[in-house]
């Protein structure tokens, strides 16, 4: 197999648009037909990508939170899943297989790799438990989320205060569907993008800035701390 340079876009501090390089694993590179490690991939086998859909989740959400809770604040935060794909490692037979020569050195991948077909649908595992773990988490009533947070949590930045001059809200169209019954009593919902765990909640009690803003990464904190 062998590595390419992909240059998607990003944008810096000031919003313009910029390039960027990214290390991508050619996985569909064929030394002869149909022996690319990717070509040998039966995703069947595999659970379904889930968080391509991601955005269109989310909006319907704040649209059946905005019909639910016509006057009230909608709170949104993101957090990181800081260098997503390291949190999940190749077994050695996958990771042999991977591997990337260079002169006479041979480069032995331990994580998810970007161009592993496999790779969105073994991520996608992961950060869906994430996001229903952060949900049940922001929704739990006794939580206290002052108390226990992640040990991480006083490296966020704090959260900007409400403009109380703010326009009132717009009135949301009614959706085309019902949402599931069990999401009915809940506040809040996170989702996830790749390596951004999205949550979108209502403000309707004193801590729901601090449980929305705690909850993600508890979460995150949770699935990836040490095992030993």
């Amino acid at each position: 197999k062998k590595t390419d340079i992909a240059r998607p876009t990003t944008i810096d501090e000031t919003g313009q648009v910029m390039e960027k390089d990214r290390l991508t694993h050619d996985h569909s590179y064929d030394y002869f037909p149909n022996s690319s490690i990717n070509s040998r991939c039966d995703l069947t086998l595999h659970e379904p990508c889930m968080f391509g859909r991601a955005m269109s989740r989310l909006i319907h959400w704040i649209v059946y939170l905005r019909t639910k809770y016509p006057t009230h604040r909608l709170l949104m935060t993101k957090t990181d899943w800081k260098a997503a794909y390291r949190r999940g490692h190749l077994n050695m037979a996958t990771a042999i297989q991977c591997a990337t020569q260079m002169d006479n050195i041979l480069l032995v991948p331990l994580r998810m790799t970007f161009g592993g077909a496999p790779c969105p649908s073994e991520w996608s595992c992961i950060s869906d438990t994430g996001s229903d773990i952060a949900t049940d988490i922001a929704n739990t009533p006794n939580w206290d989320a002052t108390q226990l947070v992640s040990p991480h949590q006083y490296r966020l930045p704090p959260v900007p205060d409400c403009d109380p001059a703010r326009s009132p809200p717009q009135t949301a169209s009614e959706l085309l569907f019902d949402f599931p019954q069990e999401d009915d009593a809940l506040l809040c919902k996170f989702d996830n993008y790749i390596d951004d765990l999205i949550g979108v909640g209502v403000d309707t009690g004193p801590d729901s800035v601090q449980r929305l803003a705690a909850a993600g990464s508890l979460a995150i904190h949770v699935l990836t701390r040490p095992i030993h």
